[in-house]
């Protein structure tokens, strides 16, 4: 038989952990099951596959990808902030989110280069998207991802609590981050 969780010693001069430890570690770990789950699809796999080359290029150049899924290719810059906003919108679906009724009218606040609305685009055709953005260089990839969806209209603004005027100052080493 083996011994309980509670008989195991831990570390020299360590008391064993109790049972309960465990139990949280493993609930900790449980909360990851759905991620892993929905990594694993093949699906998932695919569009994985499509940011490759993103993934891997050149610091900075514009990289053309098609996404499985999205009707016209995507630019990304590779090995920037796009790809982290790419893997969390097209890979980890954080926009997959419920619904009362479809929208008709969508402000993408700070568009960045486009990605999520070319997804939710993709996700409520019929609604208008108005993309947000100020910094020169999101919005060139803005406009050129977004330049065959025609609900989606691109506005080189920003939004803020009162009137202002808004500059995007670079943010270290990578020019896609950008703050106020």
């Amino acid at each position: 038989t083996l011994p309980s969780c509670a008989s195991l010693p831990g570390p020299e001069g360590v008391p064993a952990s109790p049972p309960t430890d465990h139990l949280k570690d493993a609930k900790r770990w449980l909360r990851h099951v759905p991620l892993a789950t929905r990594l694993l699809r093949p699906s998932t796999i695919r569009r994985a596959l499509a940011l490759l080359p993103a993934v891997v290029g050149a610091k900075g150049t514009a990289v053309e990808i098609r996404m499985p899924g999205i009707a016209t290719p995507l630019v990304l810059r590779a090995r920037t902030s796009d790809v982290l906003v790419a893997v969390q919108i097209l890979l980890l679906d954080e926009l997959d989110v419920p619904a009362l009724r479809a929208p008709q009218l969508i402000v993408d606040a700070g568009a960045n280069i486009g990605l999520s609305a070319i997804t939710l685009a993709t996700r409520w055709p019929d609604a208008t998207i108005v993309c947000l953005e100020i910094d020169p260089a999101n919005l060139a990839l803005l406009r050129r991802n977004t330049s065959a969806w025609p609900r989606i209209q691109v506005v080189p603004k920003g939004l803020w609590r009162r009137a202002a005027r808004l500059r995007a100052a670079g943010a270290g080493d990578d020019p896609t981050e950008v703050a106020l």
